[in-house]
C-alpha cells in the first residue's frame, strides 16, 4: 500500500479479564475483505509487524497489540502470567475489536503462537464463527530451550545455558555495556543469513525495551511451556511457516506441530531465521493473505 493512502493506526486500549491493559492498533482500508490479528513473541511488541502493519491492509484490517507486560500494555500481577492468560488476552481482543460479520485470522509469532494454541483450549467450548484460520510462525509447543540446543553446535548451545538464558531470567536490568554481545547473540541465534541490519537492531532494542521483571517471567515461563494438549485443541486450518535457519524454533518443532495440529499445512522459507515477519516479510505477508483473504462464499452471515 503507498505511504500516501495507508491510513493511519487507530490506538485502542482493551481490559483482560483479569484487569491487565492491553494496548492495541488496528490499520483498515475503507472496506476490509476479512480481519487479521497479529500477537507477537517474547521480548517483541507491535513495532515488530510494522512490514505487516504497512502492507496487509490494502484489504485487510490488520489488529496488533502488545502482550501483557510487554509495549504499551500492563504488566501483569502475580500468577498473571500462564497459558490461560495469554489465551484470554487474545481472547479480549477479538471480542473488543473484531467486527463479527467478517471472517478473521490468528496470525502468532513464537510465544503468540503458544498464546494462539491456549486460545484454542481455551474457545474450543464456544469458539467465534468469525474466526476462520491460524497461521503459527517461528513457534513450539514444547521444550523450547532442550529443542533450541538440541539443533545448535555445542560452544553456542553453552554460551545459551550459560550466558544469555541465565540473563534473559534475571529480574535485573540488563547491564549498559552488554548491547555488542546481546547484538551478538541475538544475530547468532534469531536470525537467518539474509537479515537486514534493521532486523537485528529493532529485535535489539525490542528486548532491551521489554521491563527486566517482565521478561524474566516470560522467560521462566517459556522454559517450563507444554502446550502440547492445548495445540491439538487447534482444529481450525491451519498454515504453519517456519525457517530453514531457525535456531529457536528448529524445524523439529515445526514437523511437531504438525503432528497435533489436525488441520495444518508446513511452509519453510530458505535463508530464514527465527524472525520470519521481519526477515522474510514479503512471503511472509504472502502467506498470511492467503490464510486471510475468503472467497466470496467464505463471507460470515449477519446475524
Amino acid at each position: 500500500m503507498s505511504t500516501l493512502l495507508r491510513p493511519d493506526p487507530v490506538h485502542h486500549e482493551v481490559m483482560a479479564p483479569d484487569g491487565t491493559r492491553l494496548h492495541a492498533v488496528s490499520v483498515s482500508p475503507r472496506a476490509p475483505r476479512g480481519v487479521v490479528v497479529l500477537v507477537h513473541g517474547v521480548t517483541m511488541a507491535i513495532p515488530f509487524w510494522h512490514r505487516q502493519l504497512e502492507d496487509l491492509p490494502d484489504d485487510l484490517l490488520v489488529i496488533a497489540f502488545d502482550q501483557r507486560g510487554h509495549g504499551m500494555s500492563g504488566r501483569p500481577g502475580p500468577g498473571g502470567i500462564s497459558l490461560d492468560a495469554l489465551a484470554a488476552d487474545v481472547e479480549a481482543v477479538v471480542d473488543a475489536l473484531v467486527p463479527p460479520s467478517l471472517p478473521t485470522t490468528l496470525v502468532g509469532h513464537s510465544m503468540g503462537g503458544i498464546a494462539l494454541m491456549g486460545w484454542a483450549a481455551r474457545s474450543a467450548p464456544c469458539r467465534p464463527p468469525n474466526v476462520r484460520g491460524v497461521v503459527l510462525i517461528n513457534t513450539v509447543a514444547s521444550q523450547i530451550v532442550s529443542g533450541a540446543t538440541a539443533f545448535i553446535p555445542p560452544r553456542l548451545a553453552a554460551v545459551l545455558m550459560v550466558g544469555l538464558l541465565p540473563a534473559a531470567r534475571s529480574p535485573l536490568p540488563l547491564a549498559p555495556g552488554s548491547a555488542p554481545a546481546l547484538t551478538g547473540l541475538i544475530d547468532l541465534l534469531a536470525m537467518g543469513p539474509d537479515r537486514s541490519r534493521e532486523d537485528l537492531t529493532l529485535t535489539t532494542r525490542l528486548l532491551r525495551g521489554t521491563h527486566p521483571r517482565s521478561r524474566a517471567a516470560f522467560f521462566r515461563f517459556l522454559a517450563e511451556l507444554d502446550a502440547e494438549s492445548a495445540a491439538a485443541q487447534l482444529d481450525l486450518p491451519t498454515v504453519v511457516i517456519g525457517g530453514r535457519c531457525d535456531r529457536i524454533t528448529p524445524l523439529a518443532a515445526a514437523t511437531r506441530i504438525l503432528d497435533l495440529v489436525p488441520h495444518a499445512e508446513l511452509h519453510l522459507i530458505d535463508r530464514c531465521g527465527h524472525q520470519g515477519p521481519l526477515e522474510a516479510s514479503h512471503r511472509v505477508n504472502e502467506l498470511i493473505r492467503q490464510a486471510a483473504l475468503p472467497s466470496s462464499h467464505d463471507l460470515v452471515p449477519s446475524a
